[in-house]
């Protein structure tokens, strides 16, 4: 597979907390072939990552995918960045807050993202989980994250 590939979406309005087998397998199939069908724009491509999205009617917001290799980023570097929240304090100069919360179904991460005068502060309230995967022989970890708005 080359290097470390994300998905990453944006899903509105309910937050699924944790992931199916199926969600992971899928996420996993698209890493070879996205699945554009339905509506799904080529957003931007740039750096070797391409960015697509879809536009929900009803919200007004999009889903996001997000497809790229890091060939100079072992897979393992890149999921050990995504899970450990106090490391994304020190490299991520927006972090205002970021923090895992407990809540009903499960746990969630809150993060208020910080951005300069003349634009307010973002909040995001997101899961996200990692497995191993074995497809067709091969091992791989997969990083799936949902993301929704705040």
């Amino acid at each position: 597979r080359g290097g470390a590939k994300t998905r990453l979406g944006l899903l509105v309005p309910a937050m699924e907390l944790g992931f199916s087998e199926q969600l992971f397998q899928e996420a996993w199939g698209e890493l070879e072939e996205p699945a554009l069908q339905g509506g799904w724009e080529l957003f931007t491509d740039s750096l070797g990552f391409a960015i697509y999205r879809l536009h929900d009617q009803q919200s007004g917001l999009y889903e996001y995918k997000v497809f790229g290799c890091l060939s100079d980023c072992p897979p393992q570097l890149l999921t050990d960045v995504y899970m450990d929240l106090q490391y994304r304090k020190q490299w991520d100069q927006y972090v205002k807050e970021l923090q895992e919360k407990d809540c009903e179904n499960g746990k969630v991460i809150y993060w208020e993202v910080k951005y300069p005068f003349p634009l307010s502060n973002r909040d995001y309230v997101y899961t996200r989980e990692c497995r191993d995967l074995d497809v067709a022989g091969q091992k791989s970890s997969c990083t799936t994250l949902i993301i929704q708005v705040g």
